[in-house]
Formats: structure tokens, C-alpha cells, sequence
């Protein structure tokens, strides 16, 4: 039962990764953004192309390795590639951060 907070926190303050909890999904979802926006030049939604935001490639090489759940963690480079937009990069990340994979079928 949540209470106002969540016990499954990530060890690399992304937040709550329950996302059966309401209040984590949105606490991770924010702090996703913060963790991307460190990365960008230019305001960004999730519909945002991750060029107008300002996010090349080594940026999201970047992301991947602070955002993953551990530090044996495979990221599919190759699947950087079919991300267009910051909403795509987030669902990528998400699943990186959550279980330590991020196929190219994740995105």
C-alpha cells in the first residue's frame, strides 16, 4: 500500500521504479526529465525531435550510462537509432533504468 512515497527507489535517483504505484510512475517520469534536461540546449516535451532539443548521439550514449540499473547493464547502441523524439528517449531509458536492457524493440 502507498502511503505518500515509495520503498522501491532507484539506486541512482531516478526515483520510485514501480510503476504500479501512481505517485512513482509520475516521481520517475520528473525525474527522467531532470536527468535529460542536463543533457539538452533547448526546452523540450516528449514530443519534441531529439535534435530540436539538442540531444546528439553522444548525449544519449550519455544518459544510457547514468541511467542504467546497474553497471553490467547492455545498452543496444544500435537502438539509438530508431529514437526520434524525447518521449521515445524516455520510454528507452525508462527500461534501461528498470531492468538493466534496452533493446532496439523497447523504443
Amino acid at each position: 500500500m502507498n502511503r505518500g512515497f515509495c520503498c522501491n527507489v532507484s539506486p541512482i535517483g531516478l526515483g520510485c521504479l514501480d510503476a504500479e504505484e501512481p505517485d512513482c510512475a509520475m516521481e520517475a517520469t520528473v525525474n527522467l526529465n531532470a536527468v535529460i534536461a542536463r543533457h539538452t540546449t533547448f526546452a523540450f516535451d516528449d514530443a519534441t525531435p531529439l535534435a530540436a532539443a539538442g540531444i546528439e548521439s553522444l548525449a544519449m550514449l550519455r544518459l544510457a550510462v547514468e541511467v542504467a540499473a546497474s553497471e553490467d547493464a547492455e545498452i543496444d547502441a544500435s537502438a539509438l537509432v530508431s529514437l526520434r523524439t524525447v518521449g521515445d528517449l524516455k520510454r528507452w531509458l525508462g527500461d534501461l533504468a528498470s531492468d538493466g536492457t534496452a533493446a532496439a524493440g523497447a523504443a
